[in-house]
């Protein structure tokens, strides 16, 4: 299954970036965690730099294809490219478990959702607003930051 999964991905990727959300929104960040696991085990290897880079770079920029700037949240794309709605995709968290899940680039993350102090609000609200659900794995995550 998670062969399938890949591919799927290799082939939505080519033309918009991510899988439509009609294919699980989750569909589109797991294989991106993958990727940068596989380019630090890579790495670790002594593998060529161009295979490590590549995946790094996905890794890295494809989480931010469907971070949609006007709602500050991830989001899911529909086949051509738009805005699916924030409630479109979700199978087993919501916006705001998946909008943290970019644990390998922080960093950026942080940048994204307009810079160090907004990104603590955000993660205020998420836990004081009732949005963390400690009884499913995709909020597992949080605990990091």
């Amino acid at each position: 299954m998670m062969f399938i999964q890949r591919v799927l991905v290799e082939q939505w990727t080519m033309h918009v970036s991510c899988i439509p959300f009609d294919n699980c929104f989750p569909h589109n960040l797991r294989p991106i965690d993958d990727d940068y696991a596989v380019a630090e085990f890579a790495r670790a290897m002594g593998k060529p730099a161009d295979i490590v880079d590549f995946l790094y770079q996905r890794a890295l920029s494809a989480p931010f294809t469907l971070y949609n700037n006007e709602s500050g949240f991830m989001e899911a794309r529909n086949a051509n490219g738009s805005w699916a709605g924030e409630s479109q995709g979700w199978t087993e968290g919501d916006k705001w478990a998946y909008s943290f899940d970019v644990v390998h680039d922080v960093t950026t993350l942080i940048e994204k959702r307009g810079g160090r102090e907004s990104f603590v609000l955000s993660l205020d609200q998420h836990f004081q607003g009732g949005h963390n659900d400690h009884t499913n794995e995709v909020g597992a995550h949080l605990e990091r930051f």
